[in-house]
């Protein structure tokens, strides 16, 4: 804060998560079970691998998009910081209430869903910023301009990074669910993924719409729904550089006569 830098922003967040976890399980000794257990190594893992690629981007970058306006308002800067803290707790939720539930509920199907979804949104997360970094870096390297990116899991979705993020608290919701009140498992995923659809995906959306106005190959791609390599219906499909992709429809106005 004395240097208004973002250089540790994504990390703290991180840290600060695992923290809290941390500290409830030790309060609660989820040591002594072994649901709550799995729960908070899975945080570690998810906290570990997010914090240090954020952070490892960061040292690339050497400054986050995000924070060139923010940095010079004071007011603005110190919310962020703060808003940070608070989106632990929701986000957690799942973790500190198998933590604190002392009922010992035995194995069950939901356990292996709810690990299976975890590992798969991880995985996702993790393949999509892999890609999404060497794509920028390799532009930057050929001294290309810059693009947007639509290779890889990209093709299929202009956020799946988020989209992986999203699975991975599902997963965590169900796997802390037996036992517990369902409807406050569902606080994470739902949080995390309005939190991001009203927050992050807008902002990322008006700097994407910003940067590439002029270029119309950008707005057909907007404009797509699903890419395919065989567009069933040539009228309803766009050729990209060997690539289709099927438009979305647009709605026809019917008016009814009464």
């Amino acid at each position: 804060m004395p240097h208004r830098s973002e250089k540790l922003f994504d990390m703290a967040g991180q840290v600060a998560f695992s923290s809290m976890v941390t500290v409830s399980g030790w309060l609660h000794s989820s040591g002594d079970s072994p649901r709550a257990l799995v729960a908070q190594l899975l945080v570690y893992c998810w906290s570990l691998r997010l914090g240090w690629f954020l952070f490892r981007r960061f040292l690339q970058r050497g400054s986050d998009f995000r924070f060139v306006q923010a940095r010079h308002k004071l007011g603005y800067f110190f919310f962020t910081w703060t808003a940070q803290g608070l989106w632990c707790l929701p986000v957690g939720l799942p973790v500190l209430l198998v933590q604190a539930n002392q009922e010992k509920v035995g194995p069950c199907g939901s356990d292996l869903v709810g690990i299976v979804l975890w590992a798969s949104g991880l995985l996702l997360e993790t393949v999509a910023d892999r890609q999404k970094l060497r794509f920028v870096n390799e532009r930057e390297a050929a001294g290309m301009e810059r693009r947007w990116i639509d290779i890889g899991v990209w093709k299929y979705s202009r956020h799946p990074n988020y989209c992986g993020g999203c699975v991975v608290w599902l997963g965590m919701a169900v796997l802390c669910s037996p036992g517990q009140n369902l409807g406050l498992m569902a606080v994470s995923p739902v949080f995390s993924a309005v939190f991001l659809m009203e927050s992050s995906l807008p902002w990322l959306e008006a700097v994407a719409d910003s940067r590439f106005r002029q270029d119309p190959e950008y707005w057909r791609y907007k404009s797509c729904l699903l890419y395919t390599s065989d567009a069933a219906d040539e009228e309803d499909s766009v050729d990209l550089g060997g690539r289709r992709i099927i438009k979305k429809k647009k709605r026809k106005n019917v008016r009814y006569e009464h």
